[in-house]
């Protein structure tokens, strides 16, 4: 049985448990304490869940899963730090923002929707190709841990959201 449905918005969707062990084995022990479930369940649910969900949009998500709680991950825009233009334009910090904000309406339009992680903490080093220039840029921080704009943005929006047990 489904007890959480984790929706990735990235569209290079990839098979996590076998790209990223570490953090798979990460999120088997969260959804063994949050859900007991064993790890080959957790491996099974997500594969459905990924199966399932493909790119639906989030109407027709909870229309299949009504009383399921779901998480959003891995959206954002590759962003060059300090690169601003008004109106925005694809890269500047101010179109990542404008990205991000746009999600958060959507994820707030929804009480369903219990959770949210951005893609990504820090830009990183990727292979060459046409589709980015000098790594993956999605970052909310730096190469070198330098905070962009974005990171601010989040840091507003996470201190404002009420805390379970706080």
């Amino acid at each position: 049985m489904i007890k959480c449905v984790i929706y990735d918005l990235d569209d290079t969707l990839y098979d996590f448990n076998e790209v990223n062990p570490p953090a798979f084995k990460l999120m088997c022990e969260e959804a063994g304490r949050r859900f007991n479930m064993d790890p080959e369940k957790f491996g099974e649910v997500f594969g459905t869940a990924y199966r399932a969900v493909g790119d639906r949009m989030p109407e027709d998500i909870l229309a299949l899963e009504p009383d399921k709680p779901m998480i959003f991950t891995e959206y954002g825009a590759d962003t060059h730090a300090a690169i601003d233009k008004l109106p925005s334009v694809m890269w500047s910090e101010s179109y990542q923002i404008e990205l991000l904000e746009m999600c958060e309406r959507v994820f707030d339009s929804y009480d369903a929707i219990v959770g949210e992680q951005v893609w990504n903490f820090a830009d990183f080093q990727t292979t060459e190709g046409i589709m980015r220039v000098d790594g993956n840029k999605k970052g909310v921080f730096t190469r070198q841990r330098q905070p962009k704009r974005a990171a601010f943005h989040l840091k507003a929006r996470w201190d404002a959201l009420p805390h379970v047990g706080k």
